[in-house]
């Protein structure tokens, strides 16, 4: 004897969940998925820079402000705003953050995407803070001694290959991140009718 089953569902709290989605009540969920959109953008971002580079990103020690992706930002996204932000600092990388070597004569570095030689420089690292770095003297005595940096995020952030990474990550993930803020929504809203 087969078996007989029947289901009854009230749907009328979906539906009313589903109208109550117009604009004011989905700016949210679109601020969320922009949200998390640009910030994934942000680190596939950091993640091609440090591949052209050739360094490591989160190898720092724990020093803040030594990373690709610490140099760039996604400011926050207030609901009602349909458009995000990825900005990059224009203030460069420590240049030991790159491919350096102390010689008798200086250090050589391959940050610029060819050995370089910076004369009368060299390799030390601060005892006090542990910060390891390339410094050069300040005039004829021991100190001062100035800290030398490599190329920004920025001027390697606006290359037509990181745009590219942008735009393919972008178009990619927001229909999904956009999907999933409006089920939770929906399902918010249903929770509380």
């Amino acid at each position: 004897m087969p078996l007989a089953m029947s289901v009854t569902l009230d749907t009328r709290a979906f539906e009313a969940a589903v109208k109550a989605l117009g604009r004011p009540t989905l700016d949210e969920p679109v601020a969320k998925a922009l949200r998390a959109t640009a910030n994934q953008a942000r680190n596939q971002a950091a993640l091609a820079i440090e591949k052209r580079w050739g360094i490591k990103s989160r190898d720092t020690g724990g020093k803040r402000n030594q990373d690709v992706l610490s140099q760039i930002r996604v400011p926050f996204v207030p609901v009602g705003a349909y458009a995000a932000e990825i900005i990059s600092s224009k203030r460069g990388l420590a240049l030991s953050r790159f491919s350096v070597r102390q010689y008798p004569f200086g250090v050589v570095t391959t940050a610029w995407g060819i050995p370089k030689l910076i004369k009368h420089a060299f390799i030390a690292t601060m005892p006090k803070t542990g910060h390891r770095g390339v410094y050069i003297r300040r005039g004829k005595s021991r100190l001062p001694i100035q800290e030398l940096f490599g190329p920004s995020v920025h001027g390697t952030f606006t290359t037509k290959e990181v745009a590219d990474v942008i735009a393919a990550t972008t178009g990619r993930r927001l229909a999904t991140n956009l999907a999933r803020q409006v089920r939770a929504s929906v399902r918010r809203l249903v929770g509380h009718a």
